[in-house]
């Protein structure tokens, strides 16, 4: 809230609050006034989401940052392995 412009701190906080509220939860997906109200609330705050894509996006081609990265698609019945990583056996590679 210190690094915010403007405006007393009562002022702050509900904007803080504003945000919070509106913005979806990581583990739900669903912003919070949405679980309480039962319904979507409108404001006037921008769709970051594609913002955030193309800034992730510069990341990762000015810093090379998933340089060794692939993209994967996944069909329900291609095979897959997991690595367990709590085991010592060498074979720590399994089929589920």
């Amino acid at each position: 809230m210190e690094r915010m412009e403007g405006g007393i701190v009562q002022t702050k906080l509900s904007q803080f609050l504003l945000k919070y509220r509106t913005t979806p939860h990581s583990t739900t997906g669903v912003p919070p006034a949405q679980m309480l109200m039962k319904k979507k609330t409108r404001t006037r705050l921008p769709n970051t989401a594609s913002q955030l894509r193309l800034k992730q996006g510069y990341q990762k081609y000015m810093y090379a940052h998933d340089y060794h990265g692939k993209e994967r698609d996944l069909d329900a019945s291609d095979p897959v392995f997991l690595r367990d990583f709590s085991s010592t056996s060498p074979k720590s590679w399994q089929e589920p």
